[in-house]
């Protein structure tokens, strides 16, 4: 299993507007769909802000762990570059992207983790 959630700081959509912000998570969602379907997974579902997919189904394959992880780094790559370029300097805020004496980051962030469905332990973190 593969999930993947864009993260936007409170505050974020009032300086970007609305429409870039909404135009950033689709296309980082549309970056996720694409590298998991380019691995043979299956995206499960949409809903908001993020997804599930799965790899190994409807066809399994013996290296679908490694599909899922590969994924997501692919995916965290593909969207990285894509961060609007004034989420990364507030007014007046730090160069390095986050809010002035916050350590909060400003710009919206992809969240993937991996993990095995019906497993106890929670799925890794790799974004």
């Amino acid at each position: 299993m593969l999930f993947a959630e864009v993260a936007a700081p409170a505050g974020l959509a009032a300086r970007l507007g609305l429409e870039a912000l909404r135009d950033h998570v689709g296309a980082s969602l549309a970056a996720v769909i694409a590298e998991v379907e380019a691995l043979g997974g299956t995206v499960s579902s949409v809903s908001g802000r993020g997804l599930q997919a799965m790899f190994g189904a409807p066809q399994a394959h013996e290296d679908d762990p490694e599909r899922a992880v590969r994924a997501a780094y692919r995916a965290l790559s593909a969207t990285a570059a894509s961060v609007p370029a004034m989420a990364l300097s507030p007014a007046g805020g730090g160069a390095d992207g986050t809010w002035p004496g916050s350590g909060q980051a400003t710009e919206p962030t992809l969240r993937i983790g991996v993990g095995d469905q019906g497993s106890d332990r929670a799925p890794v973190r790799l974004g």
